[in-house]
């Protein structure tokens, strides 16, 4: 079946054969029946061959002066022949912009005979149009990818409409058949729908995806108006467009004048990017296009042929013709549910029934065919099979495509602008820093480092959810053992015989800290295990520690609805301390009660000192206890002691309030040497690109090399 596929030579473009593939089916399947019952005379003219080989093509629509022929010269970069531009109606006729390495003017007479054109069937409009009618030809590199067609200013009066002298919407039905993007423009002064415009937009109706809307000439008014302007003209195209989805409005200046008000600029740009790459996607998307247009065509043929053997079938055999085609034709509503019910078709694949109605009372009902099941089957087959076929050639075309170079130079040089500062996006976003000397980080890193320092990181790092494993957590606590001595001393200067309560406490956490000495010889991770779960204190001896101001054990819960879902993050705390003075008598005594105690429980008071330090580790300034020069006789533990609390990256980063997965993202990006932990300047620049995605810029797919910190460049 599909051996002509493969007889076809090897293309350099997958392109080639699915149009090669368009035009077969279309003459051997499609042609037939659209033949035999006369559907070029209802609907539309025969396809050629240029019909499928053109290239994609743009039609402008407007009314006058909306800057339609302007927005062409915009894009072109340049003047075209046959240009004018005024305020007044200047464009009189349909101009085709396309590309030719000689620069002229086509006369549409000579135009309609050209073969390697696909205007011929514009010669059914008769010489009234033809005169209005003209091809320029320029040399730029824009129409080597797409064409343009600029069409007359729609007027408001209905003596120019009469006047035109030829069918207006007939040709413009004729160009959104066959073109891949309609564009209407509006100006922002003149919102006003005529008649003639209403009509030419009814007309366009059935070509709902290729049509664009610009608002135009939007920096002739300030931000306020701007607004009420956009309101007004959804407002008037609700009433016109009839469709419940709402349409893609771009809004924008196109022309190459200073803006008036200036203070809408980003909006015009961002706008004026999304309009490009709209356009520059119609080359990717042009078999596609041809593909879906055949098959509404293949589908309304099918219609078409119900409806004339349904016709045909009505008509009597000898007298009564006139009579029963009026009835037929008034009654066609009737014609269109029986052939839904019978068929069963969806009521969309119907053509207008007041089109159709006035096509029909030009036409003889005798000499329509009954209907042939046979051409049916054929385009029921080529639809389930043939398109299917060339459907899957089509992105093994895409892949091919995209090394292909796309719309480019003239406006369209600035959507990939990477070489001058004026560029999309330059300067902004991800981009910022880019060439500077310094790295962007640098200026707010002082405030990223005191910020990074409350989070008491560890080794020079901070985690992302609060997890150490246990090991790297004891092991640095070796050098701290000075520290239980000077708790001991203190004490044992705190004459109260309620102390046994805090040794009591201390002994009861021993066996918790032999689990954790287990657990540090595996390098378990002890994330999620609260300080208070793990010294095993009793309620009377934490009561006590706090009310004589001695180190309290027990941590600082997070409060339930600042857990996290995923991971809950701990804290850990200390209360402050402070100093009572007693007697002399007292403390001897009680420093001999903690000797005989620490004499007796040596190994069980080592593990504590471990505990301790989980429950310490280090001050909010960075020092260990060790630093710290304790004065025996003046000392006050309410001045000196801090509360504090492991910080996480995560705890500040989730007060961005961005989603986890942009944090994730975000994460990935900054942890440059992979270690599953942040230093400062890798903290630094994940504040930086937190700020980037909270001032609406997209983030990297990988780390630009201007925004890798330079101590690690390397």
């Amino acid at each position: 079946m599909f051996s002509w596929l493969k007889k076809e030579g090897e293309k350099t473009e997958s392109i080639d054969n699915v149009v090669e593939g368009l035009k077969r089916i279309y003459k051997q399947k499609l042609l037939p029946l659209e033949q035999h019952y006369q559907f070029h005379d209802f609907h539309s003219p025969q396809l050629e061959e240029p019909d499928f080989d053109a290239k994609p093509m743009i039609l402008l629509v407007g009314q006058y002066s909306t800057g339609k022929t302007t927005f062409i010269k915009y894009l072109l970069e340049r003047d075209f022949p046959g240009i004018r531009i005024g305020p007044e109606p200047t464009t009189d006729r349909f101009i085709a912009v396309m590309f030719d390495e000689k620069e002229g003017v086509i006369p549409g007479n000579a135009l309609v005979v050209d073969p390697k054109k696909q205007f011929r069937p514009l010669s059914k409009f008769g010489n009234a149009f033809l005169n209005r009618f003209q091809c320029s030809t320029v040399a730029s590199p824009v129409l080597r990818g797409i064409s343009i067609v600029d069409t007359p200013g729609i007027l408001s009066g209905e003596k120019q409409r009469v006047d035109r002298g030829y069918d207006f919407t007939g040709v413009l039905e004729w160009f959104a058949e066959r073109v891949d993007r309609i564009i209407l423009l509006f100006d922002a002064h003149k919102l006003d729908i005529s008649d003639e415009f209403r009509r030419s937009i009814e007309a366009l109706r059935g070509h709902d995806d290729k049509i664009r809307i610009v608002l135009n000439k939007a920096d002739m008014i300030d931000h306020q108006q701007l607004m009420r302007v956009y309101g007004a003209l959804m407002w008037s195209l609700g009433k016109v467009l009839q469709t419940p989805e709402v349409a893609r409005v771009y809004i924008g200046s196109f022309w190459d004048q200073p803006l008036r008000y200036d203070v809408n600029r980003r909006l015009f740009e961002d706008e004026e990017q999304d309009l490009f790459r709209d356009m520059q996607s119609l080359p990717r998307n042009a078999a596609l296009r041809k593909l879906n247009d055949l098959i509404k065509r293949a589908r309304l043929a099918k219609v078409h042929a119900h409806i004339i053997s349904e016709l045909r079938k009505e008509m009597p055999s000898m007298f009564g013709k006139d009579g029963k085609k009026k009835e037929l034709i008034k009654n066609l509503g009737q014609v269109y549910d029986r052939i839904q019910r019978e068929q069963q078709i969806s009521p969309g694949d119907f053509p207008d029934i007041k089109k159709m109605q006035e096509s029909l009372a030009n036409h003889d009902f005798t000499k329509f065919h009954p209907l042939k099941p046979k051409l049916l089957e054929v385009v029921d087959h080529m639809l389930a099979t043939d398109i299917a076929r060339l459907m899957d050639m089509i992105p093994q075309e895409d892949i091919n495509v995209v090394a292909e170079p796309l719309i480019k130079g003239g406006a369209f040089e600035g959507v990939e602008d990477q070489v001058s500062p004026f560029g999309y996006g330059r300067g902004e976003g991800v981009d910022a820093g880019h060439g500077d000397p310094d790295w962007i980080c640098s200026k707010e890193k002082p405030r990223y480092d005191q910020l990074f320092q409350s989070l008491n990181p560890i080794d020079g790092k901070v985690t992302g959810a609060g997890t150490y494993p246990l090991r790297r957590l004891m092991a640095a606590s070796t050098h701290n053992c000075s520290l239980l001595t000077q708790l001991c001393f203190k004490a044992s200067e705190t004459a109260d015989p309620n102390l046994d309560k805090l040794v009591d406490a201390l002994a009861a956490a021993a066996q918790t800290c032999k689990l954790l000495a287990q657990m540090s010889a595996a390098d378990a991770d002890v994330s999620g295990v609260s300080i208070h779960s793990l010294h095993g204190a009793s309620t009377d001896a934490i009561d006590y520690a706090q009310s004589m101001g001695s180190p309290d054990l027990t941590s600082t819960q997070p409060d339930v609805d600042e857990v996290d879902d995923d991971d809950s993050e701990t804290q850990i705390g200390f209360v402050e301390y402070n100093e009572k003075e007693t007697n002399m008598f007292q403390s001897l005594f009680r420093f001999a009660q903690i000797v005989f105690l620490l004499l007796t429980n040596a190994i069980m008071i080592v593990i504590i000192v471990n505990l301790l330090f989980i429950a310490t580790a280090y001050v909010l300034t960075g020092k260990t206890f060790l630093e710290f020069e304790v004065d025996k006789a003046s000392l006050n533990w309410m001045d000196h002691a801090k509360t504090l609390a492991f910080g996480t990256a995560k705890t500040e980063m989730v007060k961005s309030k961005l989603p986890n997965s942009v944090l994730g993202k975000i994460w990935k990006l900054s942890d440059i040497d992979k270690d599953g932990f942040l230093d400062d300047e890798e903290f630094a620049l994940a504040m930086h690109l937190m700020q980037v995605k909270i001032d609406g810029h997209d983030l990297p797919a990988e780390l630009p090399p201007h925004l890798v910190p330079p101590s690690k460049r390397n």
